[in-house]
């Protein structure tokens, strides 16, 4: 570590002076080895506390690990809070149970956030203590509540040493401060607040998921009516309402889109093939073998129209009543093949509103 200036020292009353309220002629000490420290100030250098002779065992992360126990039983002993806030989640209230949980992305994104709770220690511990033994563990300060309300709090300040792995993994609520600089430590102190970060790790504290109200996963849905047309409503349904079923609908299967985003489904031609499957007198265009994409214009149309004098570029519906359609089955397999890889819900007229559940292929309920 770059020797930095040092910019704390201890009085006769053993409180922690910064250098901008430090005198020449007066007694101080260093928080670690407790020798004498003098005010240097100069023209060059910037005004800093040093070593009148500096032992060999005291060194600056020596020096920053004493001084930051000291300074941080000095807040707690203080008038002023001595909060701490780590990372915690809001969740749906279905997230245990939810269909459509199960993918980390998405789940992330729509089913829970990530939030904080926060509190103020001296709310329920008074009594702060350093280099105490609990458990047979040995705090760098140690939070106890002198009533035995509350199990005892670790602080642990890492400026070299790592916290030992038998105590991390005791069960104690630990909180670890990484520091680098009297600076870090200052702005922590400042803030009023110790909060997780990539310095600041809290082990063992009961991190209690909060239930929120989420917007909800997006889903698609295709829907067939009794007329035997089909088609996707225009807005997505969500994973709040999927069961909510369209007043004509024969059959509905809803799928979770933002889950494929290794294939592409499409899902007006995916819901035609998946009924097909289930019904024998499906017909729309996107299912023809004679239906096809064109190779200028990129629209699809029928390429029996001249052969036939079917219209060329007919609405995919018109299918009901063609002579002509053809199931073309690759277009049904290709599909079909899809479900083994997505979770979706597939209704029928007869069921309750909560159809089937597929996860990968397999009935879930």
């Amino acid at each position: 570590m770059t020797e930095l200036k040092y910019t704390y020292a201890l009085d006769k009353n053993e409180k922690c002076v910064g250098i901008e309220n430090a005198q020449k002629g007066i007694e101080y000490r260093c928080p670690h080895c407790k020798g004498e420290m003098v005010v240097k100030e100069g023209s060059v250098k910037v005004k800093h506390y040093a070593h009148k002779i500096r032992p060999q065992n005291c060194s600056y992360e020596t020096y920053l690990h004493a001084l930051a126990k000291k300074r941080i039983e000095e807040w707690f002993n203080s008038d002023g809070a001595l909060n701490i806030s780590f990372k915690t989640k809001d969740r749906c209230s279905n997230f245990e149970h939810c269909l459509w949980n199960h993918d980390d992305y998405t789940s992330s994104y729509y089913c829970e956030k990530e939030t904080s709770q926060s509190f103020n220690l001296k709310n329920y511990y008074n009594v702060i203590t350093r280099e105490k033994t609990y458990k047979g563990f040995r705090a760098d300060l140690l939070l106890t509540n002198s009533e035995n309300k509350y199990e005892p709090v670790f602080i642990e300040i890492l400026v070299s040493h790592q916290c030992e792995k038998g105590k991390l993994g005791s069960g104690i609520r630990i909180i670890e401060v990484a520091l680098n600089s009297e600076y870090e430590l200052n702005t922590i102190i400042q803030s009023g607040m110790i909060s997780e970060s990539e310095r600041v790790n809290f082990y063992n504290f009961k991190r209690r998921c909060r239930i929120s109200e989420t917007e909800g996963l997006m889903l698609n849905k295709f829907v067939l009516l009794d007329s035997m047309q089909g088609f996707c409503p225009s807005s997505r349904s969500n994973c709040k309402i999927y069961t909510q079923r369209h007043s004509s609908a024969i059959f509905e299967i809803t799928f979770d889109y933002l889950a494929n985003r290794t294939i592409w489904i499409n899902p007006f031609i995916f819901g035609w093939a998946i009924a097909y499957k289930n019904y024998e007198n499906v017909k729309n265009c996107f299912l023809c073998k004679y239906y096809k994409e064109s190779k200028y214009t990129n629209q699809r149309l029928c390429c029996l129209y001249k052969k036939k004098g079917i219209e060329k570029y007919c609405k995919s519906n018109q299918a009901i009543g063609c002579n002509e359609f053809t199931v073309d089955e690759n277009v049904i397999s290709e599909n079909y093949n899809y479900l083994p890889h997505i979770v979706y819900n597939v209704w029928k007229k007869g069921m309750d509103s909560r159809g089937i559940n597929y996860i990968k292929g397999k009935e879930t309920y």
